[in-house]
C-alpha cells in the first residue's frame, strides 16, 4: 500500500515493450458483522473489556486486526409481559491503516427466566 508499481509488458512477436505506473491504495472500509444476541439472564456482559469487540467480528482487506471504537453505548429495562430483562445497544466504529472506515450496531438482549414451563418473570 502506498507504492507506485511499475508494470512492463513485452510483445517478442513485435519486439516492443509497454510499461505503466500505478499507485497501490487501500480504499476499501472495514467488514463488520453484528448481530442481535439473545442471552440467558445473569450473563455478565461487562467482564468482556472496552472496546467489546468480542462481541463483533471485524475483518480488514490490509490490516487486521483494525481498531474498534464504540459511538455509542444505551441500556434499557425492560419490564413484564416482556420475553426481556434488559437491551444493550451499541455502535461501533472500525478504521483501518488507511483511514478508511465502518460502523455496526449490535443488540444483547437478556431473557427473562422461565419457570415451570410457561410463567415468566
Amino acid at each position: 500500500m502506498g507504492h507506485f508499481l511499475t508494470a512492463v509488458i513485452y510483445d517478442p512477436i513485435a519486439d516492443q515493450t509497454c510499461s505503466t505506473q500505478f499507485f497501490v491504495e487501500d480504499k476499501m472500509p472495514p467488514t463488520f458483522e453484528c448481530a442481535t444476541k439473545e442471552l440467558p439472564c445473569g450473563i455478565e456482559i461487562y467482564s468482556i473489556q472496552p472496546p467489546y469487540t468480542e462481541l463483533v467480528t471485524v475483518t480488514d482487506n490490509c490490516t487486521n486486526p483494525p481498531t474498534v471504537t464504540i459511538l455509542s453505548h444505551t441500556e434499557k429495562n425492560y419490564t413484564c409481559p416482556s420475553p426481556y430483562t434488559f437491551e444493550i445497544v451499541r455502535t461501533y466504529k472500525a478504521t483501518d491503516a488507511s483511514g478508511n472506515s465502518a460502523t455496526c450496531q449490535d443488540t444483547v438482549r437478556f431473557l427473562r427466566p422461565v419457570l415451570d414451563g410457561d410463567r415468566i418473570f
